[in-house]
């Protein structure tokens, strides 16, 4: 990637099929470009109306969450159709989706609070009888800001 130096896979690649991509939240924007890149796929990312309204939103098809901080910041009102819903339309298609539980970017050293929605969709794919993989990703940067840094991508699925 062009604005690290080096990106680093840590864990085996998940095998093909429809995934429901877990992936920890520390850099904003950048995050969905990293995990993409080391997954060597495109699955739909889940995100924020900020980033969904956003150029790359549109262009990636991204499922739009309108949380209350878009509300209260951005006036942002929530579509008719609910996300969950829409989640689950594509895991039925056989589309993968990146999903970021936390449901806010933060550079400190710790995982936020998780958010229940990854959780409430996979209780339905279940009961649906939908096979959908489920990886697990830690991103890790050495520096958040400085350009040509390096990344880390650690992928976990279960067995």
């Amino acid at each position: 990637m062009l604005y690290f130096g080096r990106v680093r896979v840590i864990g085996a690649q998940p095998a093909r099929g429809t995934t429901l991509y877990l992936c920890t939240h520390r850099n904003g924007g950048i995050d969905a470009a990293i995990a993409q890149a080391a997954i060597g796929c495109n699955p739909v990312p889940v995100a924020a109306s900020q980033v969904t309204r956003s150029f790359w939103g549109r262009w990636t098809g991204c499922i739009e969450v309108v949380r209350t901080t878009d509300r209260q910041r951005h006036g942002h009102v929530a579509g008719s159709r609910d996300p969950l819903a829409i989640a689950l339309a594509r895991l039925a298609d056989g589309q993968s989706l990146l999903w970021f539980p936390e449901g806010t970017s933060d550079g400190g050293p710790r995982l936020l609070p998780v958010r229940h929605g990854a959780a409430r969709l996979l209780d339905a794919a279940i009961t649906r009888g939908l096979d959908v993989r489920v990886v697990v990703m830690g991103l890790h940067y050495r520096s958040l800001d400085a350009l040509q840094s390096d990344a880390e991508v650690e992928l976990v699925a279960p067995k």
